[in-house]
């Protein structure tokens, strides 16, 4: 009777042994997804500077999850948007459509097609500056009456 006894405890006690790793991955997983929810905790805060203190410890929360599952798209997708604003996200996505352009599709020579592609570019982005300039210069008088009304607290 007692090696059978021995037998089942070991065999529970490994059963027990494999099931952790998976009730550990579902935690993860969950976890994940609830980060991956996002939402708008840090965006609602009052308080800059503990949005500032607090942004660094769910970053590297979200990176230590990821250690353990890797492949987790939701955990991915925070942790890239809570590491590049999206004034950087633009700026790697110009220079992958620019590498696109020249080497792989070569539809660009670098020496001859770069410099007047992107003096046309500033041309067209002046444009639309001038443009955003003579319409701040336009309504700026009724956005300094009507913008403090809008954001007073009595407002409300």
């Amino acid at each position: 009777m007692k090696p059978s006894l021995t037998t089942a405890a070991l065999a529970a006690f490994a059963a027990t042994l494999t099931g952790c790793t998976t009730i550990k991955h579902s935690a993860v997983d969950r976890l994940g997804d609830a980060l991956a929810a996002g939402g708008t905790t840090f965006a609602a805060d009052d308080d800059p500077q503990l949005v500032a203190i607090a942004a660094p410890f769910s970053l590297k929360l979200m990176e230590s999850l990821l250690a353990e599952r890797p492949r987790h798209r939701g955990l991915l997708l925070a942790a890239a948007s809570g590491w590049a604003t999206p004034v950087e996200a633009a700026a790697v996505t110009a220079g992958f459509a620019f590498f696109i352009e020249v080497v792989v599709h070569r539809d660009l020579h670098l020496w001859r097609d770069c410099p007047r592609v992107m003096a046309e570019a500033g041309l067209l982005i002046g444009g639309i500056l001038l443009i955003l300039g003579v319409l701040l210069i336009t309504y700026l008088p009724a956005l300094t009456t009507w913008l403090p009304r809008l954001l007073s607290p009595s407002a409300s």
